[in-house]
């Protein structure tokens, strides 16, 4: 099965590179990338993602068709006009629609759940770019100490 995985990844890479990627030329950079988007793919649950959370309720489109009137009486003959007449008329476009809004919320979690991922990523180096700075800096304070002596 790995074979099989490393051969798929070889073949999208040679694809990538002909296609003008130049950047994977590097090998290892391309497995790098590679496996920070396989990473994120693996992670694309809203529940698990913080920028959905964030956004806004009106971020979502409503899928469904409830027709309904504020009218009175002459509302229940318009809701049945369009239920009876302009609906199935309109149905296909709908269910068109429909798809191209679910294929759409699935891309947009995938790329949350990459900018997550990069964003976790960017933190860590972050830090460990914060952690190694310190050490640099107590190492120079020892040294001063010890040339003084």
């Amino acid at each position: 099965m790995a074979d099989l995985q490393a051969r798929v990844r070889a073949s999208l890479r040679a694809r990538l590179k002909a296609a003008g990627a130049t950047d994977f030329e590097d090998e290892e950079l391309f497995r790098e990338v590679d496996g920070l988007f396989r990473r994120a793919l693996a992670n694309d649950d809203p529940g698990a993602l913080v920028l959905p959370s964030l956004l806004p309720d009106d971020a979502h489109p409503e899928l469904s068709l409830r027709l309904t009137s504020h009218r009175g009486g002459l509302g229940s003959v318009i809701v049945f006009v369009k239920r009876r007449i302009l609906l199935p008329l309109n149905r296909w476009l709908f269910e068109y629609t429909l798809e191209n809004f679910r294929r759409q919320q699935r891309i947009n979690l995938t790329l949350m759940a990459c900018l997550q991922t990069l964003a976790v990523e960017h933190v860590r180096l972050r830090r460990e770019l914060a952690e190694r700075s310190e050490i640099q800096e107590v190492r120079a304070a020892g040294s001063l100490r010890d040339n003084r002596e």
